[in-house]
């Protein structure tokens, strides 16, 4: 997975830098299932009993691999991602496929 700012050494672009991240749609769906693994997994009597926050969410998700981190802009598109995408993009606009009306 390419995770952009991250192969090729460019700190100046998301995750390291604000805005959203490039993803493709395997990445999107990779990233939501993690995601969605630590939401199942929360337990607020651990977390002095608040609710769980997408910062909870996506600070937990970027201990799993760094080379593979998210910033804020990236996961608050991610929340919106449909099943009828190809990907997200650097302005955080998501991209539908084009279904074929028959």
């Amino acid at each position: 997975m390419p995770f952009n700012g991250l192969t090729n050494g460019d700190f100046t672009k998301a995750p390291w830098a604000g805005g959203c991240m490039t993803l493709t749609h395997d990445e999107c769906v990779f990233v939501l299932d993690k995601c969605q693994t630590i939401i199942d997994n929360y337990d607020p009597k651990n977390n002095q009993n608040q609710p769980i926050s997408d910062t909870y969410v996506q600070s937990e998700y970027n201990k799993l691999d760094w080379e593979k981190a998210i910033n804020g802009d990236t996961y608050a598109v991610l929340l919106g991602y449909g099943e009828n995408t190809l990907g997200i993009d650097e302005n955080g606009i998501i991209q539908e496929n084009e279904i074929p009306v028959e």
